[in-house]
């Protein structure tokens, strides 16, 4: 895929995830493009599967990606992916600096300082720690200073990005610290220069868990791991976390994972690319259909995977027939011969999510609606691509 849709430029693998676990990975310094003459080369981060033992899981409590960021050649430093980093990230505007929030100062001055400047109260400042043994001390300190703390088992890549989001109203004010990989955190740092957030980062050496006081001294931050702005970030949705778990679709994927449709031999997957030169983050659609090629479509904004795959569906000259009928208390919407969902690509929705899902195209696809014979208390409702 990277050879597909990258052009005139040589990328090579300079810093990816598994190294030190022995994980799927891509070696360092191995073309990811075919050499061509006269070509730019551009240097890779990745990690080619983060969260994959969510895999073999039943049921999901994380989702699983595939990463890829993209820098021009010189413009990240050489350092050790066997080693961990000891990282801390936080959202756009807050106080770092000299005299404020760097890696080394304390948890209860850290959540001070961020209630401070986004009037919270430390309650409500959630802390995301990836559990470890090594970790423990760090969780009692800010769980002592009155922060929230959220452990979890991996998945430091999207706790580094959640905590580079920017701040919402009324909503608790996220942030990571602890330790994880070295990948990671140079992944989060491509989404940290588009979101504006900070991410700080010092090189740990693998034995941190024996307490060894051996930590790198250089603290580096996003422009010093990334000394460019011509650069991108790239997530490829694999897996959801399950939804009956995590109940919250931000909570459960950063993108969505595959669509697959065996009766097409079709799979879809969602791609989401940030970029500082961007305003907003790009997500596409890549379709992989079995004896053609891929085909990539942009989503417009706001447009999620779900609502592509049935738009496209009925666009292709199919309409959907459902039932309405109205009752004292509340209208009842159904399929009249629900044997499952029949839309490629999401035949793993149940009946309410497709109707809610049709509801949600309103305006981009039409609706009319038929009274049937003999109840006018019952209606046929055609739903179809819009005049």
């Amino acid at each position: 895929g990277i050879d597909q849709y990258i052009n005139n430029i040589q990328v090579i693998s300079w810093l990816s995830e598994g190294s030190k676990d022995r994980h799927a990975r891509l070696p360092e310094k191995l073309s990811l493009t075919r050499p061509r003459p006269l070509q730019s080369i551009a240097h890779a981060v990745s990690d080619s599967l983060e969260c994959e033992a969510q895999l073999a899981c039943a049921r999901r409590s994380r989702a699983s990606t595939v990463i890829l960021g993209l820098a021009p050649e010189g413009s990240m430093p050489k350092v050790n992916s066997s080693t961990y980093s000891k990282y801390l990230a936080l959202p756009p505007g807050s106080p770092v600096g000299p005299g404020k929030i760097g890696l080394d100062t304390h948890p209860r001055d850290i959540i001070r300082l961020l209630c401070e400047t986004f009037g919270r109260s430390p309650s409500e400042i959630v802390v995301t720690i990836l559990h470890r043994t090594w970790t423990a001390d760090l969780a009692s300190k800010f769980s002592a200073a009155g922060a929230k703390v959220k452990h979890i088992m991996a998945g430091d890549f999207h706790a580094l990005v959640d905590a580079g989001m920017p701040v919402v109203p009324d909503a608790p004010v996220g942030i990571a610290a602890g330790y994880g990989g070295k990948p990671e955190s140079f992944l989060a740092a491509f989404f940290h220069k588009w979101s504006g957030g900070t991410i700080l980062m010092q090189e740990v050496p693998t034995d941190v868990e024996l307490g060894t006081d051996r930590v790198g001294t250089f603290v580096f931050d996003k422009e010093s791991m990334i000394r460019s702005d011509d650069c991108l970030l790239a997530v490829a949705g694999i897996t959801e976390a399950d939804k009956l778990l995590v109940p919250i679709p931000s909570d459960r994927y950063l993108v969505p994972g595959v669509r697959s449709s065996r009766a097409s031999r079709t799979c879809w997957v969602t791609v989401m690319v940030v970029s500082p030169t961007f305003e907003q983050p790009r997500h596409y659609v890549v379709e992989y259909k079995s004896g053609s090629p891929s085909q990539p479509t942009l989503l417009s904004p706001d447009e999620s995977l779900d609502e592509h795959l049935l738009s496209r569906y009925i666009s292709l000259g199919n309409e959907i027939e459902t039932r309405l009928t109205e009752t004292g208390a509340e209208d009842r919407e159904y399929f009249q011969w629900w044997r499952g969902s029949f839309v490629p690509g999401l035949e793993g929705l149940s009946e309410r999510e497709l109707i809610d899902l049709l509801k949600s195209l309103r305006g981009r696809i039409s609706r009319h609606e038929e009274v049937t014979d003999g109840d006018p208390s019952d209606y046929r409702v055609y739903w179809g691509s819009a005049k």
